[in-house]
């Protein structure tokens, strides 16, 4: 049997050919990989396909519609038991979900590699049961979900509506979503403390990692079939798996202009009968120089009148920022906000309620 000879010509032909091919494979599959959403099974998760309430089919195609590509363990491998290095080469974004099961040493160093050389990594965890085994991976890069429970909490900056969200401790956080709102001690799944505590808690974080980013989540509820479309969670979920981070340049214009404030106490609550009464916020600027803009909602102007606006607060400097609220038989409870916008249309969202009687 003779070997096949090819002609000068028709070798170079047939070389370029193989190398065109080899390029456009690599090529392939480095733009699968660049925006590849993988979510862990081998720790619990399951529900990318399931149109139920309480699966994920609908956050599926929202972030595929947004240019991800949105795939699971499972369906790479089929059931495996822990995380494998060609998992990692294949995602661009790696997703835990509430393990049910504590990480090897030997998955913590592949995850570790795998944010070191660019790849981004999402923990989310609002369920007690499985936070100490979300730490173990968590605590490796400075995270840490806490034993407290949020009900329910608007975020009103994104529009969006937490469901069950447990607060975050992230040390050196490139990003965070906060909320001003009222937490419980969480005993077990089924049972919450009775003690709650009013304060500004992170649900939401993402740090800078060696050429990567890591990302905590204290909520899964709001991503799911039955809540995705409330309010404005679909973008909110977007900005999650987008993981932004503030740049070195960002962080020297926001070490110039951010709007840096304290509050003492958190929010304006108060009732009003048949005289005027006036409500009373102290704040402190620890930041720099800002004139804020006061801004009370449109149809509560004339009720709820600031007495100074706009305030003017050098830094370090405290003021107390009084409000006269008149009588009204047009309302009987409000719940809303009054926002601090500064000369960047940066926001300090100030919680109020109003009791007219």
């Amino acid at each position: 049997m003779k070997a096949l000879i090819l002609s000068g010509g028709h070798g170079k032909r047939l070389r370029l050919l193989v190398y065109s091919a080899l390029a456009m494979i690599v090529l392939a599959l480095q733009v699968s990989s660049a925006q590849t959403v993988l979510f862990d099974s081998t720790s619990g998760f399951f529900g990318l396909e399931s149109d139920a309430r309480s699966g994920f089919m609908y956050l599926k195609f929202e972030l595929e519609k947004s240019g991800f590509s949105v795939t699971d363990t499972i369906s790479l491998r089929g059931n495996s038991v822990q995380i494998d290095g060609s998992d990692l080469k294949r995602a661009k974004v790696f997703v835990i979900v509430n393990p049910i099961r504590e990480f090897s040493f030997s998955e913590i160093d592949a995850l570790t590699d795998f944010v070191n050389n660019g790849g981004k990594v999402l923990i989310i965890c609002d369920d007690p049961r499985y936070i100490g085994n979300a730490n173990r991976i968590a605590g490796v890069f400075g995270g840490k979900f806490t034993s407290l429970y949020i009900e329910r909490a608007e975020i009103p900056q994104y529009g969006a509506e937490l469901k069950s969200s447990v607060p975050l401790q992230v040390e050196d956080a490139s990003f965070t979503v906060n909320v001003t709102t009222w937490a419980s001690e969480w005993l077990d799944l089924f049972k919450i403390g009775k003690e709650k505590h009013y304060e500004n808690y992170t649900v939401f974080a993402t740090k800078k990692v060696g050429k990567g980013v890591v990302a905590f989540l204290g909520d899964r509820d709001f991503m799911t079939n039955g809540n995705i479309y409330a309010a404005n969670n679909t973008e909110f979920a977007r900005l999650v798996f987008e993981m932004p981070v503030v740049s070195e340049s960002e962080e020297a214009k926001e070490s110039e202009e951010v709007m840096k404030i304290d509050m003492t106490p958190n929010e304006i609550n108060v009732s009003v009968s048949e005289k005027p009464s006036i409500a009373s916020v102290i704040v402190r600027n620890v930041g720099s120089n800002q004139s804020l803009r006061v801004e009370v909602p449109s149809y509560l102007e004339g009720l709820i009148v600031p007495f100074e606006n706009p305030v003017n607060i050098s830094s370090g400097e405290c003021k107390i920022l009084r409000f006269l609220i008149r009588p009204s038989s047009d309302y009987g409870e409000v719940r809303d906000y009054i926002i601090l916008r500064n000369t960047v249309d940066e926001e300090k969202y100030i919680p109020l309620r109003v009791v007219w009687r």
